[in-house]
């Protein structure tokens, strides 16, 4: 009777989440998934039902394609990116010292800025003429990057600016895990003699292993739905280079006016994001499973 009032008032408690969850992100992605089937567009037109001609388009349009593969690249530099350096910076603030509270300060400094904002700052860093990067590139090299131009630099800028704003989150998180390490365990390793090497190997690593798992596919995602910087800095050029599937669909949906064709392409990114969340939940079960075997 107990354990059935107890669920009954957790519910009662959960319902403005799972309210604000339908209202906000279930119900746009379900017409989202509707509107994928049809020819609609944002000129005030009755949509016509046409099957799966937009996924169809999509499977063959070479503007599309790119933009996967540049996304996919974008999200593989950043995960990478991210776990090394978060992880190396967590470490550092775990440790302590002189000035750690200062640094941890300073880094979460980009949560607090609009993504716009922080783009159209770089932007103006990575100007090719006037900008400060190439000011101070020309006066120690003698030449400059072609940042906005060259399709190599072009994706190192915005990987750079998405790597910048991932940043804090990432670490915060890893930071809160090495916190949350039991300190008989770091304690037991060090009176058994273990190396600092050891230590991070057999105990630290394994015990955030999880939330860097986390990490990751919090990142993943934020690659996919990245749009200010590529917007703002590099308009997907030069030469599709840096056009993102968020870039795609806004311009299918705005500027061709094709909000059909840009809802069967959130349909395949929302599809793609689903599956990549389902199968590191079902990693994650399945470690947990196998500790509480081994126990």
């Amino acid at each position: 009777m107990t354990g059935s009032y107890a669920g009954r008032t957790g519910l009662w408690f959960a319902l403005p989440a799972l309210a604000y969850v339908s209202i906000i992100w279930l119900l746009p992605s379900v017409y989202s998934v509707f509107l994928s089937f049809t020819d609609a567009s944002i000129l005030p037109s009755r949509p016509r039902f046409v099957g799966v001609r937009n996924f169809v388009e999509l499977f063959v349009n070479e503007e599309f394609k790119a933009a996967c593969l540049n996304t996919v690249g974008l999200m593989a530099v950043l995960v990478v990116a991210e776990l090394v350096f978060a992880t190396g910076l967590a470490l550092l603030l775990w440790e302590g010292g002189y000035g750690a509270r200062i640094v941890e300060r300073l880094v979460v400094l980009p949560l607090a800025i609009s993504p716009m904002v922080a783009a159209l700052c770089f932007k103006w860093l990575f100007n090719e003429e006037y900008g400060p990067i190439n000011y101070v590139l020309s006066r120690i090299a003698g030449s400059t990057v072609p940042w906005l131009s060259s399709p190599f630099w072009a994706r190192a800028a915005v990987s750079v600016v998405a790597f910048w704003e991932v940043l804090p989150l990432s670490m915060l998180m890893l930071l809160a895990a090495l916190r949350n390490i039991p300190a008989h365990l770091l304690e037991a390793a060090r009176l058994d003699g273990a190396s600092k090497v050891r230590i991070l190997g057999l105990v630290v690593f394994p015990s955030i292993l999880p939330v860097a798992g986390t990490v990751a596919i919090v990142v993943a995602l934020r690659a996919i739905s990245l749009f200010a910087p590529v917007l703002a800095i590099t308009r997907g050029g030069p030469i599709f280079s840096t056009e993102l599937v968020s870039l795609f669909i806004y311009d299918c949906a705005w500027h061709k006016m094709r909000l059909g064709l840009a809802c069967a392409a959130s349909t395949l990114v929302l599809a793609g994001c689903a599956l990549v969340s389902w199968g590191y939940l079902r990693a994650i079960r399945g470690q947990r499973l196998a500790k509480e075997a081994g126990q």
